[in-house]
């Protein structure tokens, strides 16, 4: 299905942009600046006299000739370097200025950072920026008009007098159709970390700083620093926004969805921390482009700059080693290309063994049955990923991405019967690969447009032997997924932007159970086919005070013949100058859910399945989402409250982890959550302090079941986040604590808690585990040997205080027929360093 339709929208593609180059390369012809001073002589009845060959070559932006000839002759002067001199009434001398050399440095008006690449250009002398965004041109000696020019920014032109300039200035470049999603709180939580005028949290990894217990800047740890989201059981593939499962989260790699999001079945990002650049969260009030992801939406980036010159890092820590190269080829393309792998085929850490055991405690891997041994447990991952940029003109942008991950786990059992040993291997596998081509057009200054094309696969495989039966479960969940985007962007001037476009979605998920004796296959195959259109109107007032965006989507799901229409709104007012206040409010929708049919599904280790919705026993998702919040920041000191409201239709009891009462019960329902998220964050000089508070209550409605109104699953009613960091040039050390309200749970009765070799329980969720608390350290070292080679030395311990932590909680009838009880433990007090060398 998606190999087949990616060939066909891939061969589109690149016939349209084809047609698209070629139509850009001669759609228009060029008038020259010769051509033009005939033009005038002709209409104002006069002559220019100059040197042919001196200005055969220039060319740029000719003046409007319906313009008075006094005009014309200024601004031909100040746009090329040129003196003009009337010598008759009729007669005039055209000649290259005396020129000097000027410098500068080009940095983006919107984060400060200095830009590499740059155009530069007066008359027909130009040059580029560096990448220190440093550069040096010849000018005339009079006025002149320097046009500056970079793929993604704005064109600038700044009239200098070179006079007055006795050192080099700063020029600042404003992002395309990105004035109107600027930064409005800076350093939110540490450096590198900002909040957005549409309430999203934006995280640039090149100036990020440290957070408490990371030496890698890990996506998705990252973000659980942030108040709203938590880890319900301390995986990033268990991640809650707002009270959502993981599954209701949209997550993106350039643009591409991502079915698989963690290594270790979940204990650190699958997406590798030195490609990813960018990473946006948005817990509500998505932009209209957006779909899917009832709870939230995390988009990550690769770098959109193609650099000039050739950098390589590698690094090793205690789980995994990995290098990353970012190659010029040429001056119009660039190859970034990363790689990393487990280290547990050379030698295994003790940071190795503590994640092994998290991850296979209470599993068949861990323990098998009486009578059968496991033996040569292991374990190892590895991802890889590129991303290619051409330049093709100016104006016009191919971009090409690639990303693979991969998760594998086997064990042998054994048994002796008879005198006769009898061994076979069980094996897991998980892996998601995923490509994407775009192609970005910068028509002009004033309208934009992006199609692209992507294929994401996943896959979860296991193999489960029975020794003791001879027998053998083959299960797996494939996901296949196709996209095409049709993206544009009209920006009307400085303080109003309409962005429009198309979205198609072909989704098929597949269910395999085979068991070969006796001889059992089942395979269930889904597809959907899901149209949308969006269009979204953003604006912002002179002053640059307000910010509102509206827009919505209209999806078609083909199958279910069902119109979705979704309103989006972003609204932010800064008053009183240190106060923000906003509103943000959305409905989404998606197709596509995770469900546990057994716990020792997949070997009990990764036991949830995608699932399709179809419209009678899983239903499409359906969410509202409301929040508003006020903002202080002055002299360093940050507040930020937001309150919420959020309610999801057509869940399903089989998608929410029950794990004790209705674990085998199918029914569908929704959930309410009311919430508060709470920021305070002191910065200094070289210190910054934070602490985050989320509360919530977070209500299951199952109309099927006895209570209907009950407690969720990811009801943490308190979350608090404490971390504080100490930064200087070379030296950054970061220590906090994470702390939670246990998990709903369900105890059996006390009195006649079996019946039927069935566990009786109490209402649903009125009991909760113990409460969760850890606190973690970390530190970095820069040492700087010169301007492009550095070496980085950190080290970190998880749990320090080695708290036993436990995170999930259930029951079981014993042989001996009694209420067993099992319990869960997050990690144990891990150590981590990592040693990386940059060139």
């Amino acid at each position: 299905m998606g190999i087949n339709n990616t060939c066909k929208l891939g061969a589109f593609f690149v016939l349209f942009v084809c047609c698209l180059t070629s139509f850009a390369q001669h759609s228009k012809e060029d008038v020259t600046l010769i051509s033009f001073l005939k033009t005038l002589e002709q209409k104002h009845n006069i002559q220019f006299n100059y040197a042919v060959n001196s200005l055969e070559e220039i060319d740029g932006d000719l003046p409007n000739e319906n313009l008075p000839l006094r005009q014309i002759v200024l601004n031909l002067e100040t746009a090329f370097g040129l003196k003009i001199e009337q010598l008759t009434a009729s007669l005039y001398t055209i000649k290259i200025a005396e020129t000097q050399i000027f410098c500068g440095y080009v940095l983006s008006e919107a984060t400060n950072v200095r830009i590499q690449g740059a155009t530069i250009q007066v008359g027909a002398t130009g040059t580029t920026s560096d990448a220190d965004g440093y550069f040096e041109i010849s000018l005339p000696k009079t006025n002149a008009q320097l046009l500056f020019r970079h793929l993604g920014f704005e064109k600038k032109v700044v009239t200098i007098s070179f006079a007055s300039e006795r050192t080099c200035p700063k020029f600042f470049l404003t992002p395309l159709n990105e004035t109107l999603d600027s930064v409005t709180l800076s350093a939110y939580l540490v450096d590198g970390i900002s909040k957005t005028s549409r309430g999203s949290v934006a995280v640039t990894f090149e100036k990020f700083g440290l957070l408490p217990g990371l030496i890698e800047k890990d996506v998705l740890q990252t973000v659980q620093a942030l108040p709203g989201i938590f880890s319900i059981d301390e995986t990033v593939s268990n991640l809650s926004i707002r009270g959502g499962s993981h599954d209701q989260n949209l997550i993106l790699w350039d643009g591409i969805k991502m079915y698989q999001s963690g290594h270790f079945f979940g204990l650190i990002s699958n997406f590798n921390p030195q490609i990813t650049q960018k990473a946006e969260l948005i817990k509500n009030g998505s932009h209209s482009k957006y779909t899917d992801g009832v709870s939230g939406t995390i988009s990550m980036q690769t770098d959109r700059t193609i650099t000039k010159d050739f950098t390589i890092s590698a690094g090793i820590n205690f789980l995994s080693v990995d290098v990353f190269s970012d190659i010029p080829l040429g001056k119009a393309s660039s190859l970034q290309v990363a790689a990393r792998k487990s280290i547990n085929e050379w030698f295994t850490t003790p940071a190795y063994r503590s994640y092994f055991t998290r991850i296979s405690q209470d599993t068949e891997v861990e323990d098998n049955v009486s009578g059968v041994e496991n033996s040569d447990k292991t374990f190892g991952f590895y991802d890889l990923s590129f991303r290619w940029l051409y330049e093709i003109s100016d104006t016009e942008l191919l971009q090409v991405n690639f990303v693979t991950g991969d998760n594998d786990l086997s064990f042998f059992e054994s048994t002796v019967s008879n005198a006769t040993n009898s061994e076979r291997q069980s094996t897991l596998t998980q892996n998601n690969s995923a490509g994407r081509i775009s192609y970005k057009r910068f028509w002009n200054e004033l309208f934009t447009s992006e199609v692209s094309v992507y294929e994401t696969d996943y896959k979860l495989q296991a193999v489960n032997v029975n020794v003791l039966e001879d027998q053998r479960f083959l299960q797996e969940n494939t996901v296949s997924e196709t996209g095409a985007k049709l993206e544009t962007s009209y920006y009307l001037n400085n303080r109003f932007t309409l962005s429009s476009g198309y979205t198609f979605t072909e989704t098929e998920i597949v269910n395999l159970n085979d068991i070969d004796t006796p001889r059992f296959l089942s395979r269930d195959s889904e597809v959907l086919r899901e149209h949308g259109l969006y269009a979204q109107l953003d604006l912002v007032s002179n002053s640059g005070n307000t910010n509102l965006g509206v827009g919505g989507r209209l999806n078609y799901i083909n199958e279910f013949q069902k119109f979705i229409a979704e309103p989006r709104l972003q609204f932010r007012h800064v008053f009183q100058k240190y106060f923000t206040f906003s509103i943000l409010g959305e409905f989404k929708h998606q197709t596509t859910s995770q469900v546990i049919n057994f716990q020792n599904d997949f070997l009990g280790i990764e036991k949830r399945r995608w699932q399709m919705a179809d419209n009678v026993n899983i239903p499409v998702l359906e969410s509202k989402h409301v929040s508003g919040g006020i903002s202080f920041q002055k002299k360093g000191w940050l507040i930020d409250v937001d309150g919420y409201f959020k309610t999801v239709n057509g869940i399903t009891s089989q998608s929410q982890s029950f794990q004790t009462k209705y674990e085998f019960t199918k029914t569908q329902g929704s959930y309410e959550v009311y919430g508060g998220d709470l920021l305070l964050r002191k910065k200094t000089n070289l210190f910054t302090h934070w602490i985050g508070y989320s509360i919530m209550e977070n209500q299951y409605t199952f109309e099927a079941l006895p209570e209907i109104t009950f407690p969720s699953n990811f009801d943490l009613t308190h979350v608090i986040t404490y971390g504080s960091t100490y930064s200087n040039e070379a030296l950054t050390i970061s220590g906090g604590f994470n702390y939670h309200t246990g998990k709903p749970t369900t105890l059996p009765l006390q009195d006649e808690n079996i019946v039927e070799d069935e566990i009786q329980f109490q209402s649903a969720n009125s009991d909760r585990i113990d409460d969760y608390f850890r606190v973690d350290l970390s530190a970095l070292y820069t040492f700087t040997t010169n301007a492009s080679h550095k070496i980085e030395v950190g080290a970190s311990v998880w749990n320090l205080l080695d708290t036993a932590n436990s995170i999930e909680q259930y029951f079981r009838v014993s042989e001996a027929n009694t209420i067993a009880q099992f319990n869960k433990n997050a990690l144990e007090r891990t150590f981590n360093t990592v040693l990386r060398f940059t060139y």
